[in-house]
């Protein structure tokens, strides 16, 4: 690496150096093969509606025992957690990312603060 400062190169030994990325859209751009052949590149699929119900439904459960809440609430965790993630694939397939929109990026972050 270079400093600026001091004007000269700075050698980085025994270092990991952990990249994620996202596919291209709104404003990222591809990553070129040359750039990725110095790395292992794993895929992440994305999980399914089961896998994101079992997370969440962990989450809410555990809120609902902590807080002793009545029946009445818990009775209603399921409809929550689909609701939830219904309106969350709704919202990411309708209101993409752009160039021009690049604010509209939601992610499972956004899903647990509803819940």
């Amino acid at each position: 690496m270079f400093d600026r400062k001091e004007w000269e190169w700075k050698d980085v030994f025994e270092s990991t150096l952990m990249i994620a990325a996202a596919p291209p859209s709104g404003g990222r751009a591809v990553i070129t093969p040359r750039f990725s052949t110095h790395f292992n590149v794993i895929c992440m699929p994305q999980a399914s509606q089961s896998i994101l119900a079992k997370i969440f439904s962990s989450i809410l459960d555990g809120f609902f025992k902590a807080y002793n809440f009545a029946e009445g609430p818990q009775s209603c965790m399921t409809a929550i957690i689909d609701s939830t993630i219904e309106v969350y694939n709704k919202i990411s397939e309708d209101l993409r990312a752009t160039p021009t929109k690049f604010h509209y990026t939601f992610n499972l972050r956004d899903v647990s603060k509803v819940i």
